[in-house]
């Protein structure tokens, strides 16, 4: 069996994933068919980016901080410093990520690049089930975080990217 980033290699090598590609080979021969499923994975991305906002990030980022130094090699932070992290009563913003997708729904050329990438990813197998795969781990891990309480989340703070 070979390494993954064997695979990845071979794989990133047959997309072409520059604007004029993008919109010149990608959107120009595409069919109905083969922008159903970027749309239904944008609607998903788009239903992430809404559902960030219910989330209580006060609560879930400092468990997913450690678990992201744990899976870096970093050391885990002291206990003072997790418990100053816990007394904090200002809102947290929503992880980094979540703030670029949420710029990207509301810049326009994001918006213009999203389909046609999402396009790209969908024509190689080995991406499109990677696609699949993380758009389906994100729900479930959105599902499981804690949500802010009705109270909170009818004026959520506002946050860089809107």
């Amino acid at each position: 069996m070979k390494p993954p980033d064997y695979n990845l290699r071979r794989e990133l090598s047959k997309i072409d994933l520059s604007f004029e590609a993008l919109s010149e080979i990608v959107i120009a021969n595409a069919s109905d068919e083969d922008f159903a499923q970027p749309r239904r994975d944008w609607r998903v991305i788009d239903a992430l980016i809404k559902t960030a906002k219910m989330i209580n990030w006060n609560v879930a980022a400092p468990v997913l901080e450690a678990r992201i130094k744990l899976l870096a090699g970093a050391p885990p932070d002291p206990p003072s410093i997790r418990a100053r992290k816990a007394q904090r009563v200002r809102p947290l913003p929503p992880l980094q990520f979540i703030v670029a997708l949420r710029s990207l729904r509301h810049e326009s050329v994001g918006r213009a690049t999203m389909l046609p990438t999402l396009m790209a990813f969908r024509c190689s197998r080995y991406f499109s089930s990677l696609v699949s795969v993380a758009l389906a781990g994100a729900e479930s891990w959105f599902d499981g975080l804690p949500r802010l309480e009705p109270a909170s989340a009818e004026a959520p703070a506002s946050e860089p990217g809107e």
